[in-house]
């Protein structure tokens, strides 16, 4: 692989002080050395520019603020300023094992119609560590399911498919998902293509991300199927509206009758049967009986 390939990575950050150094220089540290940073300080009003002035590295091309306008605004900004043959995407909380750019390079490099590529990532907490698989190969048809590529922090695809793309900045989760769907929208028989090998840290801590959060979940993912619903097939409807109760359910089970409970999961349940999708069948009928226990 040329070491002439640039990749432009963009990092949004916001009151990250204490974290925002490492994932910058998790990037610094790049077995493919040949990097352009773009860091977006958005809306901060904690110690983070001075942290992030105090980097002399070249290869950190720009260090803009703006004016608190949301993550996917930020990274939408940072596209713009992108130049490289590649577009790579960081989370301010999380870290690159220092191969992740080689590897997924090169398996862009030798499948051409890989339009994105993901990874296999370590998810860690204060008290525990677990490795989380990707699929090897994912078509727009299983995005259609569920958001297989995961995180921004894992994927990188070809700045000439960014280059016409932007994130929906109204959504307050699944703004990844947004993103890979139009890139594998935009590109007839592109694939994404996953590295079974971890090569991001995904730190779990207290201060919550968005995409924890039930209520916000709920209406981003409302929002989310709106803007895809004529895409999607029957069984492909099922499926989400099964997602949907699901998590109304996760968001109001403290506040719901026995019974509703019981109406709720055999609804469901029908979506899910319904969509002919046994991927997590048995999953979720564990889920279901401790629900009918109240366990």
């Amino acid at each position: 692989m040329s070491s002439s390939i640039l990749v432009s990575v963009v990092i949004p950050t916001h009151n990250r002080a204490g974290k925002v150094l490492n994932a910058v220089n998790s990037v610094l540290n790049q077995t493919h050395t040949n990097l352009e940073v773009i860091i977006i300080a958005d809306g901060c009003t904690d110690a983070t520019i001075e942290v992030l002035k105090s980097l002399s590295d070249s290869r950190i091309k720009h260090v803009i603020e703006t004016p608190g306008v949301g993550g996917g605004a930020a990274r939408n900004f940072g596209l713009t300023r992108a130049t490289g043959d590649y577009v790579a995407f960081l989370d301010d909380d999380d870290e690159w094992m220092p191969q992740k750019t080689t590897v997924q390079l090169s398996l862009l490099q030798k499948y051409p119609n890989t339009k994105l590529v993901s990874c296999s990532y370590q998810e860690v907490s204060e008290t525990s560590s677990r490795s989380i698989s990707c699929l090897e190969v994912i078509t727009v048809e299983d995005l259609k399911y569920r958001n297989y590529p995961g995180s921004f922090s894992f994927c990188m695809m070809p700045r000439s498919i960014s280059m016409n793309l932007s994130i929906n900045p109204e959504l307050r989760a699944c703004q990844d998902w947004d993103m890979w769907m139009k890139v594998l929208l935009s590109a007839p028989k592109g694939i994404c293509r996953g590295v079974k090998e971890s090569l991001v840290q995904y730190n779990i801590h207290e201060a919550s991300r968005l995409s924890t959060s039930s209520s916000g979940r709920i209406s981003a993912r409302y929002q989310f199927l709106r803007s895809y619903w004529d895409e999607l097939s029957a069984s492909q409807r099922d499926f989400q509206l099964y997602e949907l109760l699901k998590l109304k359910r996760s968001e109001y089970f403290s506040q719901l009758s026995y019974l509703t409970k019981v109406r709720m999961y055999f609804k469901a349940l029908r979506h899910y049967q319904k969509s002919g999708y046994d991927q997590q069948f048995r999953r979720y009928l564990s889920l279901g009986t401790k629900l009918l226990n109240l366990s």
